[in-house]
């Protein structure tokens, strides 16, 4: 069984085959804009298209096990580094920046 076609469709198809036909003569650069009355011709003919319904709503996957894991070593050495900061050395380098 084939899907019917509808009108907006066909018209759509005719005027891109015309484009082709007419891309294929040897025309100067004037002829880029004769197409342009047929654009505003087709956009009045055809209907406008209905909205899109919204998308549905998706639940995030449950998190694996792996990532989990994953997760609390990232926590960990976080939180390590938190705690353990090393001591301030920029006094120690700014005497020898200055000489």
């Amino acid at each position: 069984m084939e899907p019917r076609t509808t009108e907006p469709d066909a018209l759509w198809r005719v005027y891109e085959a015309m484009d082709r036909l007419l891309s294929l003569l040897p025309i100067g650069p004037r002829a880029a804009g004769a197409l342009e009355p047929l654009a505003a011709v087709a956009a009045l003919l055809l209907p406008p298209l209905p909205p899109l319904p919204p998308a549905p709503a998706v639940a995030p996957p449950a998190p694996r096990p792996e990532d989990l894991a994953i997760q609390e070593a990232l926590d960990e050495v976080l939180e390590y580094h938190r705690t353990h900061r090393p001591k301030n050395t920029a006094r120690n380098y700014g005497p020898k920046q200055k000489e």
